[in-house]
């Protein structure tokens, strides 16, 4: 019997009583973090900043953020094309939208995934092939991360802040590693007597993933993975210059792929906090300050917010049918 998740609850919808206490504590995270980054900023000095920032600027980089959210969904396609899935553009887009305005509350990346993977279902793919791509388009995503995090430690942060670049790129190991160990499960022999019909159906996912990874699909979903970050640190670039702080495109590029990469663990809800917490640390070494580089951060993360909000209305005014 083909994997489903006929019976999964959708978007927000019933958690379980752990789920429950997971989402209570990364929550938790994000608002000790947050409350902390608060105390450090001193807000007659930010709230200048925003009133003389430049609209032009804003919104070049309000139009990158929105570049980037574009090319993630088309990093799905290709990674869905690996494993012989073929998803619309049109659906790709609808679907990343609505996972990227629910994401807004659940944990980073996880979150999105798991909502893009139940519509696309919904929509009359097959869950296998569904879950594949996304485990595929995860580790195209984080991969694309590391290789920027291992630019950035080597030739930019290694000799002025050893610590900064060892976490960036730890945290980005880990995740990669996970996903990788993850895609080769289904090597392991088990007797007959122990194979579940569950476990069965994962096998076969996983094989099927681990196949599309020699795919050339999969390279493109790597190399749009780099676009997709220089997207951001371009964003961030912008941003600063809109509120007149002193980033570097120096020091965007050697500190805003470790801190994306950080916020992409899921310990905190979308990122929030953890990014903020990572691009203070690692712009101050560079001479930008506390007050500066926590509101280019949140300005980042609003960009995000508002580039979801699409999501939302897409959600609410035409809601996913049930697969046939």
């Amino acid at each position: 019997m083909p994997f489903s998740f006929e019976n999964s609850a959708p978007p927000l919808g019933q958690f379980s009583g752990r789920a429950k206490w997971m989402l209570a504590a990364k929550g938790a995270v994000t608002v000790l973090l947050v409350a902390w980054l608060l105390r450090r900023v001193d807000w007659l000095l930010a709230a200048d900043r925003l009133r003389h920032a430049d609209g032009g600027w804003l919104f070049g980089g309000f139009a990158l953020v929105c570049g980037a959210l574009l090319v993630t969904t088309i990093r799905w396609q290709w990674a869905g094309a690996a494993v012989g899935l073929s998803l619309p553009l049109n659906q790709a887009v609808r679907h990343s939208l609505v996972g990227q305005f629910f994401g807004q509350v659940l944990p980073a990346g996880v979150g999105v995934d798991a909502v893009r993977g139940w519509l696309a279902y919904r929509s009359g793919h097959p869950a296998e092939g569904v879950v594949a791509s996304l485990l595929i388009d995860r580790l195209a995503g984080l991969l694309g991360l590391l290789l920027l995090d291992i630019v950035a430690a080597v030739t930019l942060l290694y000799h002025i802040a050893p610590d900064f670049a060892l976490a960036g790129l730890l945290a980005g190991a880990v995740m990669v590693g996970s996903f990788a160990a993850v895609l080769f499960l289904n090597r392991i022999p088990l007797p007959a007597r122990l194979r579940l019909r569950l476990f069965d159906t994962l096998r076969t996912i996983l094989r099927s993933a681990e196949k599309g990874l020699t795919t050339p699909a999969s390279l493109n979903a790597l190399a749009l993975s780099l676009l997709v970050q220089i997207l951001f640190v371009g964003a961030v670039l912008l941003l600063a210059r809109a509120l007149g702080a002193p980033i570097g495109v120096q020091a965007g590029f050697a500190v805003v792929p470790i801190a994306l990469t950080l916020a992409s663990m899921p310990i905190s809800l979308n990122g929030w906090g953890i990014r903020e917490g990572a691009m203070v640390a690692g712009l101050q070494v560079h001479g930008v300050g506390v007050d500066d580089a926590f509101l280019v951060s949140v300005l980042l993360g609003t960009a995000l917010l508002l580039a979801s909000l699409p999501g939302g209305l897409l959600w609410f005014f035409k809601p996913p049918e049930r697969p046939s």
